[in-house]
């Protein structure tokens, strides 16, 4: 549903992968890598209501009002979905010990 609509709108945004600082060791890359994956999984274990806000919210750079648009409900609920979803994820990311 939120594809369609930022489809339908030509939002075209690239997202890129950031390069690690050159000081970065393979400790650091391995450990980001590691969050990176937990995110994910963790992403993946809430569910989709709350997935979509944060991802069009954190992952896309979508606002309250763009959301709100692309999901079809009050912004006040965009607001709410996204809280609870942060503290959902934040209770799956600390149960994997990497938050």
């Amino acid at each position: 549903e939120s594809i369609n609509w930022l489809k339908k709108s030509s939002r075209q945004e690239s997202l890129e992968h950031e390069t690690a600082d050159q000081g970065d060791g393979p400790e650091q890359q391995a450990g980001d890598a590691q969050l990176g994956e937990g995110m994910e999984a963790a992403l993946m274990m809430i569910k989709s209501e709350y997935r979509a806000v944060i991802i069009l919210k954190h992952v896309l750079g979508c606002s309250y009002i763009e959301i709100s648009e692309a999901l079809d409900i009050p912004e006040k609920k965009v607001k709410s979905r996204l809280y609870a979803g942060r503290q959902l994820l934040q209770e799956r990311l600390t149960r994997q010990g990497l938050h």
